[in-house]
């Protein structure tokens, strides 16, 4: 089965209808078919994009549903992470 790292400008575009790339990300989330890979770190700025108070409820309950499926991985933030991905970049 297929993995997709998905990053925060994916998630930002797919939140926001006004973003000149919802169409493609809503195009995207509707046709990937395998598991989604993310970070904490992303997610952490997904929230921070999404920080408007009138978005905040909103976001909070896309983070915890996308917490709970299945088909979603979220690697968890560390050290060992970080400079691993450090020593790619």
């Amino acid at each position: 089965m297929n993995r997709y790292f998905v990053d925060t400008f994916y998630f930002l575009a797919w939140l926001h209808p006004t973003d000149e790339s919802h169409a493609r990300a809503e195009q995207l989330a509707h046709s990937l078919v395998g598991n989604l890979v993310t970070t904490q770190w992303v997610l952490t700025e997904v929230a921070d994009g999404c920080a408007n108070p009138v978005d905040r409820m909103r976001v909070a309950s896309f983070l915890e549903e996308l917490e709970a499926q299945a088909n979603v991985e979220i690697v968890i933030a560390s050290d060992e992470w970080f400079h691993r991905g450090l020593n790619r970049y």
